[in-house]
C-alpha cells in the first residue's frame, strides 16, 4: 500500500504539472488542477497516515476533504460541457459544508464534547450521502448535455463524456460499498476490520489515474449560449408532444411547412451531411433561418433531433454506396467517411440503429446476398 500511495502521489503530481503546462486552459482544466491538488494532498496523507507521520490537522483535513470532492466534480462536470460557470459567491456555498464540519469538529474537539464519538460516528452518514447527491446531480448534467448536443451535433461521439459516465457510475457503486461496510461496523454489533477501507484506498488511485488520462484529453464542449435552453433538451416524444413544446414559439405553420420543405429540398441537392463536422448552426445559416427555429422545424416535422435527421441520410448514402458496388474498391470504414462520419464508433451506433444490423452484416445479408422473393 505504502508503494501504491507514493505511486500515486507521483503520478497525481505529474498531472498537475501536465494540466499547468496546457496552453489556453479552458475553465474545465483549471477546476481539474485544483482538483488533482486535492487528490495529491489526500493520497499523500494517506501515506503519512500509515507511517504514523502525519500532523493532526492533516489528519482533520483529510477526514473533512470528502465535502470538497462533491463540489469540484459538479463544478467540473458543469464546465466541461459547455455550460459557463463564472466564480461566484453562488459555487462558494458548494465549499461551506467542509468549511462547517471542519470548524464544528476541531471546536469540539477541543472542549472535549463527552458525545464527540457519537458525533463521528453521525458524520460518516453525511460523508456517503453528499458525495452521492453530487454524482447524481453530475449524471443528470451529462445526460441533459447529451439531449442538448444531439439537437445540435450531427457528430457527438467525442462530446459524450461516456468515460465521465462510467467513472461516476463505479463512484455510485464505491459510496454503496464503503456505506453499507461502514454502517454495519459502526451501528450494529457486527465488526467489519477495517481492511476495507484499504480495498477503497486502491479504487481512489484508480480513480485518480482515469481522471488523469481522460481529463487531459477532453476538451471543454462549446455550446453558445443561446443554444443552451430547455428547447435543445427534447426527447423523442409524438408529434401532439411537440407541439405542445412548441406552442409558444408561436411559429406559424406555413412558415414551419415553407421552412422544412427548403431544408429537405436543401439536403437532396447540396447534401450537407456529407461534411463530417456538420452543425445546427452551420445548417442554418446555409438555409438563412434561425438556430431556434430550425430546430423546432426538424423537431416537430421530423420527429427526431439534428442528430438522427442528419445521420438517416449519412447511413441511406452508406446504403447507396454499398448497392452501387464502392464497398469493393474501398472499405466500409471509407464509406462512411466518405459519407459524413467522422469515426468508425458514431458509424456503427447511427448504421445500426437506423437498419438493425452492423454495417458488415447488411453488406453480407442484403446486398451481397440478398433474400430471393
Amino acid at each position: 500500500m505504502e508503494i501504491l500511495y507514493l505511486a500515486t502521489s507521483v503520478l497525481s503530481l505529474f498531472f498537475i504539472l501536465i494540466l499547468a503546462g496546457k496552453k489556453n486552459k479552458s475553465n474545465s482544466d483549471i477546476i481539474l488542477i485544483l482538483w488533482f491538488v486535492l487528490l495529491f494532498s489526500n493520497v499523500l496523507s494517506f501515506y503519512l497516515v500509515i507511517k504514523t507521520l502525519a500532523p493532526s490537522w492533516m489528519v482533520e483535513f483529510l477526514d473533512h476533504s470528502v465535502f470538497l470532492h462533491g463540489p469540484l466534480l459538479f463544478l467540473y462536470t458543469s464546465a466541461l460541457t459547455g455550460i459557463p460557470k463564472k466564480a461566484s459567491m453562488k459555487s462558494a456555498l458548494h465549499f461551506l459544508p467542509f468549511l462547517l464540519f471542519l470548524l464544528l469538529s476541531a471546536w469540539l474537539s477541543f472542549i472535549e464534547w463527552e458525545y464527540l464519538d457519537k458525533y463521528v460516528e453521525g458524520l460518516i452518514i453525511f460523508k456517503f450521502t453528499v458525495p452521492f447527491v453530487y454524482i447524481l446531480i453530475s449524471l443528470r448534467i451529462i445526460a441533459r448535455h447529451r439531449h442538448r448536443i444531439a439537437n445540435i451535433f450531427s457528430s457527438t461521439n467525442q462530446m459524450e463524456l461516456r468515460w465521465l459516465s462510467l467513472v461516476l457510475y463505479g463512484l455510485v457503486g464505491l459510496v454503496f460499498f464503503g456505506a453499507c461496510t461502514m454502517i454495519i461496523h459502526f451501528f450494529t454489533p457486527v465488526s467489519i476490520p477495517q481492511s476495507g477501507g484499504q480495498y477503497l484506498n486502491i479504487a481512489y488511485s484508480a480513480f485518480i489515474i482515469v481522471l488523469g488520462y481522460f481529463g487531459f484529453r477532453q476538451t471543454t464542449i462549446f455550446i453558445p449560449a443561446h443554444l443552451q435552453g430547455d428547447q435543445f433538451l427534447f426527447e423523442q416524444s409524438s408529434k401532439k408532444d411537440s407541439a405542445d413544446k412548441y406552442q409558444k414559439a408561436k411559429l406559424k405553420e406555413a412558415y414551419v411547412e415553407k421552412t422544412y420543405q427548403e431544408l429537405l429540398q436543401h439536403m437532396s441537392s447540396h447534401k450537407p451531411y456529407t461534411d463530417n463536422n456538420l452543425t445546427l448552426i452551420k445548417l442554418a445559416e446555409q438555409l438563412g433561418v434561425s438556430e431556434n427555429k430550425l430546430s423546432q422545424v426538424i423537431n416537430t416535422r421530423n420527429q427526431n433531433n439534428f442528430f438522427d435527421f442528419v445521420n438517416k441520410y449519412r447511413v441511406e448514402l452508406v446504403v447507396e454506396k454499398m448497392k452501387n458496388g464502392e464497398h469493393k474498391s474501398t472499405t466500409l470504414l471509407g464509406l462512411a467517411f466518405n459519407s459524413g462520419f467522422n469515426s468508425k464508433a458514431s458509424f456503427n451506433r447511427a448504421f445500426k440503429r437506423m437498419t438493425g444490423l452492423t454495417p458488415s452484416d447488411y453488406l453480407r445479408t442484403k446486398v451481397s446476398h440478398p433474400p430471393h422473393i
